[in-house]
């Protein structure tokens, strides 16, 4: 729990705020949907974020072991989640 809380504050610390806002800012318009399904399905969605966005986030801890295997457990968690529902974003 301890890595899933630091995930979330990497998002709530940003220089954005908040997920949607870095969305909204326009800073990272040069990453599409489909780039990260690719890293979804690759279950390397972490190690891609933490290269697109270099600067304004920082995943080292969660992709370094310091909490053990979380890297392979969130993608994993992530992946199922995708599995389930991809191709469905628009519905509501």
């Amino acid at each position: 729990m301890k890595a899933l809380g630091a995930l979330i504050a990497q998002f709530r610390t940003n220089p954005c705020g908040h997920p949607n806002s870095a969305i909204d800012s326009g800073k990272f318009t040069s990453i599409s949907v489909t780039d990260v399904h690719a890293a979804i399905e690759k279950r390397s969605l972490l190690k891609f974020l933490q290269a697109s966005c270099q600067g304004s986030i920082d995943l080292s801890i969660h992709l370094s072991g310091a909490f053990g295997d979380f890297e392979t457990f969130y993608e994993e968690a992530i992946g199922g989640i995708f599995d389930g529902y991809a191709g469905d974003e628009r519905r509501k």
